[in-house]
């Protein structure tokens, strides 16, 4: 094709169901998320089999819009519809598997929080022994330790702990 006109291909296809059209008005953000929209398009576009996950299908449909809009508009309020849009995903088809993952965060936040108490402590720790040798250093300096072949306190470097969570 060779006719000195601009051409554009756009890569970005997809293959979804007639309910894709309406995953953009599910959101609160607009007046199109009242339930009349969906329910008049649905009498003009029946629901695609099997018309009993329609709105799952449809939720699932709506969260690129939702995730676009939480990522791109500073101050977007969409972020805990997008959480409780993939919660009520996960319930309808999930429920054991969400249940035992939000069971291992709980418990995995449990125990960074007990980490994070652990290296507050082990800080303070460190803080108490900077304060000592800073304590030395400054009496050997004012000639208060002036003893030859005496032992001089070297200051460790500060340790640094990085926890993965699972």
């Amino acid at each position: 094709m060779n006719s000195g006109e601009a051409f554009i291909f756009d890569v970005c296809s997809f293959y979804g169901h007639n309910k894709y059209d309406t995953g953009n008005w599910r959101t609160p953000r607009h007046r199109l998320s009242k339930s009349e929209y969906i329910e008049n398009y649905k009498k003009l576009v029946p629901a695609s089999e099997p018309e009993e996950d329609w709105n799952a299908r449809n939720i699932l449909y709506s969260l690129p819009f939702n995730i676009g809009n939480a990522i791109y508009n500073p101050g977007s309020t969409q972020k805990p519809v997008i959480y409780d849009d993939m919660v009520t995903l996960c319930t309808m088809f999930c429920p054991d598997y969400l249940q035992r993952e939000i069971s291992a965060l709980h418990t995995s936040q449990n125990k960074m929080s007990h980490l994070e108490n652990l290296i507050d402590v082990a800080g303070r720790d460190i803080e108490s022994r900077d304060h000592k040798w800073d304590k030395d250093r400054k009496k050997k300096i004012e000639g208060e330790n002036e003893e030859v072949g005496g032992s001089d306190m070297m200051k460790p470097e500060p340790v640094r702990v990085e926890v993965d969570t699972v």
